[in-house]
């Protein structure tokens, strides 16, 4: 059961969802480069969804950035959620491509749930 002002997430046979659990009040978290890899990625792979969790003072520039990209009917920004869990389990993929991480509690709630993880090489990750 969703909060008021969350949705469900229902599946969609076919497409690949690879979502971004961070908050969007720093560049450490780089969101953007997320962004840009995607609108590369767009082209060859097209059945792919984008999932931005979390919210900010950014996510203003991330939404312009997706038009700009081409990927507003890729990207999904779902805002702040209480029901991980359950944004988990409509994931096939996370991602966490920080500047710089120490032990993300992201990346340990993903790997319980059983998704795998793409992340960058930095700090607590390289573990």
């Amino acid at each position: 059961m969703c909060a008021i002002g969350e949705t469900a997430l229902p599946p969609r046979p076919g497409v690949v969802r690879v979502g971004l659990i961070a908050r969007m009040n720093s560049p450490v978290k780089n969101h953007s480069v997320f962004l840009r890899a995607a609108a590369r990625l767009a082209p060859r792979f097209l059945s792919f969804e984008i999932l931005f969790v979390g919210d900010g003072p950014l996510r203003p520039v991330l939404e312009r950035m997706t038009k700009t990209l081409g990927l507003v009917d890729r990207v999904r920004f779902l805002g702040e959620r209480q029901d991980i869990p359950v944004v988990l389990a409509a994931m096939d993929i996370s991602v966490l491509p920080s500047l710089s991480e120490s032990l993300s509690k992201t990346v340990l709630e993903s790997r319980a749930a059983g998704k795998p993880v793409v992340a960058a090489h930095v700090g607590g990750m390289r573990n």
